[in-house]
């Protein structure tokens, strides 16, 4: 009896910690290797589906590190929704405010080109 209460309870654990997992995964990640001029806009990567109240997490490193430079979504009434990296790399989350088509998108305020590696998660 007290195995199979073990059992069942190892069952319970097992497929709570796989409902958590699912739910914080992302629907898909995008490797980001790009480089993007002086002074210039650039959507990076294809555009992808996203719903309210979803996050798209963006984790990237760029070169040279004291450049000033610009990380976010475009959104579906093509508006750029970003926060500024900081000592050549930025790390945050953004709230999609609507279901729509999203791009991920640079921008180089810096008057020298800038490299950027990295992965977004959405």
């Amino acid at each position: 009896m007290k195995k199979v209460f073990a059992l069942l309870v190892s069952i319970i654990v097992v497929f709570s910690l796989t409902i958590s997992v699912a739910a914080v995964a992302p629907k898909a990640v995008s490797d980001v290797d790009a480089t993007i001029r002086a002074n210039s806009f650039a959507r990076i990567g294809s555009s992808f589906t996203m719903e309210s109240g979803d996050t798209v997490t963006i984790n990237c490193t760029y070169s040279p590190k004291d450049a000033n430079v610009d990380f976010g979504i475009i959104t579906p009434e093509n508006k750029f929704r970003y926060l500024s990296g900081k000592s050549g790399s930025c790390k945050f989350a953004i709230e999609i405010p609507e279901t729509g088509t999203y791009y991920f998108a640079v921008n180089n305020n810096a008057n020298e080109t800038v490299r950027v590696l990295g992965f977004v998660y959405y």
